[in-house]
């Protein structure tokens, strides 16, 4: 009985002593010189953003591909509506919000050509304030505003056009 104390007691310091020394080590590794070389070609396109004086911004991969489909959602919801209307059917959006959809295209693609102004954006950032649009700039109820904004989300997310 007098080991097994011995042991307990010994890995309890031993926990102890490890949550005291870890935070102090991470700190003085905080403080070390952590300089991050990016090869070039290796993810990041490095391209002048429009309107910004010439200036040249990093922009990241993921966020160049999300611009692209917006961009190609933009043209199709101005030029061919149908097409972006059957691949929201064949996925699942009720079609009484794909009318809606169709009759207000033109104001849905306005909204989103202003979002390719943005630096960053993420999947997320695009049915929120697509969401958002449809909801308190358009007036629409909280569901046709949920649909509309999920299903321009999949689109993009899953490349559908």
């Amino acid at each position: 009985m007098r080991t097994v104390k011995k042991k307990l007691s010994l890995l309890l310091v031993l926990v102890l002593l490890v949550n005291i020394l870890l935070p102090s080590m991470s700190a003085l590794a905080a403080e070390a010189n952590n300089n991050i070389v990016v090869l070039s070609g290796k993810g990041i396109s490095v391209q002048p953003a429009t309107g910004q004086d010439g200036r040249v911004e990093a922009q990241g991969v993921k966020t160049a591909t999300i611009k692209a489909a917006i961009r190609k959602l933009v043209y199709y919801l101005r030029h061919n509506v149908d097409t972006v209307i059957s691949k929201l059917r064949n996925i699942g959006v009720p079609g009484r919000y794909l009318t809606v959809l169709k009759n207000n295209a033109g104001k849905i693609a306005g909204f989103l050509e202003r979002l390719l102004t943005w630096e960053e954006l993420a999947y997320q950032t695009i049915y929120d304030q697509t969401y958002n649009f449809l909801r308190w700039n358009l007036g629409f109820a909280h569901t046709t505003s949920h649909w509309i904004a999920l299903g321009i989300k999949w689109i993009i997310e899953w490349g559908l056009l």
